[in-house]
């Protein structure tokens, strides 16, 4: 063994380790976000327009239906990166993260181990 190579075996291990430190650093982050996350303050001007059937109606009639669901997706994406929501957000985002690193990195490991077993089997007949 070559000094500073690492085992195949070793590199799976690796890997699953890097992503259980990635999934453990998420959640750690989000509790820390959750617990000091402020209340909820609500809307600065004191009511929120969206509850309002005459605003619903002056969306609808300058854009359409497609205008009020525009407008109630950009306030729930936006409301995704405050408070406590954030926390929710950022959990679930280093969760897919961490998910696909584990995913993609062990089948490229494992296929880089065919492919070196596949170079080896025919010296070896030789």
């Amino acid at each position: 063994m070559a000094q500073g190579r690492i085992e195949p075996a070793d590199r799976l291990r690796l890997i699953r380790r890097r992503a259980l430190l990635m999934m453990l650093l998420g959640l750690a982050i989000s509790v820390v976000v959750f617990i000091t996350a402020p209340a909820d303050r609500g809307n600065p001007l004191g009511y929120d327009p969206m509850d309002s059937k005459a605003y619903m109606r002056q969306l609808e009639l300058y854009g359409g239906q497609e205008n009020v669901l525009s407008v109630q997706l950009q306030q729930w994406f936006l409301g995704l990166w405050h408070g406590r929501t954030l926390a929710y957000t950022l959990l679930f985002i280093f969760l897919v993260a961490s998910t696909l690193y584990w995913l993609v990195a062990g089948r490229m490991e494992l296929l880089r181990r065919v492919e070196e077993a596949a170079k080896a089997a025919p010296a070896a007949g030789n």
